[in-house]
């Protein structure tokens, strides 16, 4: 309002000074004062809208910052929880993701050697022993995912007597259950992965939990409750617990011998392995065994107290961050350190570290990270082969994902078959159309043919007849000639 008493004050003080100048300026001069008044007047308006949209937006702007804090904010809380709290809390997405992989990890309750009879489509579990009524504490197995495997044979020699026991050798698939007695469960599959497998005969042994690998799978105890050594547990391996026709591997292939070798040498020292291999270079495919630097850790002891102290309690996602970060802390909260975040190491204590972070490497952003033995004052032990482990339920859920994504892949494969059917069918009802019109035409072709035949005979026929007629008319026409010349000579 004041902005408009302001321009009218203006404008009656321009027609005041323009009625005083009237007798001293020209009338251009008049004009363009006008003129620029006017543009003047207009500019000002302008701005002044612009600065009045320029200030709403503003606040606008400033109100949807404000809002994207706060929401932002509440998203990561039910995400990770309070900001402040060194652990994900059990309300949010990671607490509860974690929760879940803790509960998930091992094997669950396990039925093994049971009996299968088909129950078409369906197969039947037959427990070898009724279950106890205490089995069911957790509540019903019915509509649960279970994971079957198909059991293979070897031969016990617990107690001086020669016994052929079942174990859990090939996975069949998961199956649901259907239905749940005491002594027996009815499964439906859900995804079975080999047919052969599948209908295989044999008993089958049942996980609650996918079972997932560990460094010790297979026990290095001895019945003496010793542990055997190197040579022991290969031929174990070899014999009992992976051999070659478990696995369906030619026992004397170079493949064999480093799957083997993967297993035995598991948490061995790297100069044991050469000097075991060294010994039995004369029985072995592969002279040497290297493994990944990944797979391989430093033992270092401290020579005096640690010049700094380490995080060790990391955060991430077991399943798609694994168990440990890149900086070596533990996502796992089960190996998260209680009271603190931080450690220090005093003399005389011994650490594994992997072979890149004790040798020194250069992260992605060029950040070189020296060698351990340069940043502390270590003495190296020994180095050690740790086999990386398969996560088999991660594994085996991606496997479920990439067989969901192949299912729609192929449903979309499948309409685009459907319409290329449709398609092709059209194209093969107007080729049969074509086919049709070209025989019709055919025929048309094949009676012009003899139309134009019989115009052809009755062509020659009329020609040869006026040819006639035209020599009967010369004839006519001579004889005529020749009277009239008579004629005309016989006198009057």
């Amino acid at each position: 309002m004041i902005g408009y008493l302001i321009f009218g004050l203006m404008f009656v003080l321009l027609i005041v000074f323009t009625v005083m100048t009237v007798r001293n300026w020209h009338w251009s001069h008049i004009v363009i004062l006008c003129l620029t008044f006017i543009g003047t007047v207009a500019a000002s308006m302008g701005a002044a809208k612009t600065l009045q949209y320029r200030s709403r937006d503003l606040r606008a702007v400033k109100n949807t910052e404000e809002q994207l804090a706060t929401v932002t904010a509440e998203l990561n809380k039910q995400r990770f929880g309070e900001a402040a709290a060194s652990f994900y809390s059990a309300d949010s997405l990671r607490g509860v993701e974690e929760e879940l992989k803790l509960r998930l990890t091992g094997r669950g309750r396990v039925w093994m050697n049971g009996t299968i009879t088909e129950k078409a489509p369906n197969r039947v579990f037959t427990f070898p022993q009724a279950r106890a009524a205490g089995d069911s504490h957790i509540g019903s197995l019915e509509n649960v995912l279970v994971y079957a495997f198909l059991d293979g044979q070897y031969e016990s020699f617990l107690d001086d007597q020669s016994d052929t026991l079942a174990y859990p050798a090939k996975f069949v698939g998961t199956f649901r259950v259907a239905n749940e007695k005491a002594d027996s469960l009815e499964l439906i599959p859900e995804l079975v992965l080999n047919d052969e497998v599948y209908q295989a005969p044999g008993s089958w042994t049942l996980f609650e939990k996918m079972p997932s690998d560990q460094h010790d799978v297979f026990t290095r105890q001895k019945e003496d409750g010793t542990v055997m050594t190197l040579a022991e547990f290969r031929q174990k391996l070899v014999e009992t617990h992976v051999s070659a026709e478990n696995v369906g591997m030619d026992p004397a292939s170079s493949e064999y011998e480093a799957l083997i070798d993967r297993l035995a040498f598991d948490g061995r020292s790297l100069g044991e392995i050469d000097r075991w291999i060294e010994e039995n270079s004369a029985t072995r495919i592969n002279q040497r065994y290297v493994p990944d630097p990944e797979e391989v850790f430093v033992r270092y002891r401290f020579n005096k107290k640690s010049n700094r102290t380490y995080k060790v309690n990391g955060q991430g996602n077991l399943t798609t961050d694994g168990g440990y970060t890149l900086l070596g802390e533990a996502i796992d909260p089960a190996l998260h350190l209680e009271g603190g975040d931080t450690l220090s190491f005093n003399p005389n204590e011994e650490v594994l570290i992997d072979l890149p972070t004790a040798t020194g490497y250069t992260r992605a952003d060029q950040t070189a990270i020296e060698p351990f033995n340069q940043r502390e004052d270590v003495t190296e032990v020994d180095r050690i082969f740790r086999r990386h482990l398969h996560n088999f339920p991660s594994v085996f859920a991606d496997f479920r994902r990439q067989a969901v994504d192949l299912g729609k892949s192929a449903d979309e494969l499948r309409l685009q078959n459907d319409a290329q059917a449709a398609v092709l069918a059209n194209a093969q009802a107007q080729i049969a159309k074509r086919d049709d019109i070209l025989t019709k035409i055919g025929q048309d072709n094949t009676n012009l043919q003899k139309d134009v035949e019989a115009i052809s005979v009755l062509l020659q026929k009329r020609t040869a007849e006026l040819e006639t007629m035209q020599q009967e008319i010369a004839d006519l026409e001579r004889k005529i000639n020749a009277q009239r010349s008579q004629r005309d000579g016989r006198p009057e």
